[in-house]
């Protein structure tokens, strides 16, 4: 058997998505899913300046699918709750700076 690009961009997409379970942030996870699209284009056969073109225009249309639409929906009540809280501490912190001349 032999080796096809396909398989470097679905090994990355895989690394990818493992390293998501560290993190959080979804950024990862929306780099993993577009490694992924990417094989499947790679698997056209097109050479690699539309395997890169590709992966760019995967990244910027799953990033912000990923920050603002999936990133929500893992957030706990009691995590939000817990930045509700701190947030209004913070409010009512006053602080104090020195001006440098």
């Amino acid at each position: 058997m032999d080796w096809n690009p396909a398989y470097s961009w679905l090994v990355l997409a895989l690394l990818l998505s493992l390293a998501e379970l560290t993190s959080g942030a979804m950024v990862l996870l929306a780099l993993g899913i577009a490694a992924a699209l990417t094989a499947t284009v790679t698997a056209l056969g097109l050479s690699l300046p539309w395997q890169l073109l590709s992966m760019a225009i995967f990244t910027g249309v799953l990033m912000p699918i990923c920050i603002m639409v999936i990133r929500p929906r893992f957030l706990t009540p009691r995590c939000c709750l817990w930045h509700h809280r701190h947030w209004r501490r913070e409010r009512q912190s006053l602080y104090h700076s020195t001006p440098r001349f």
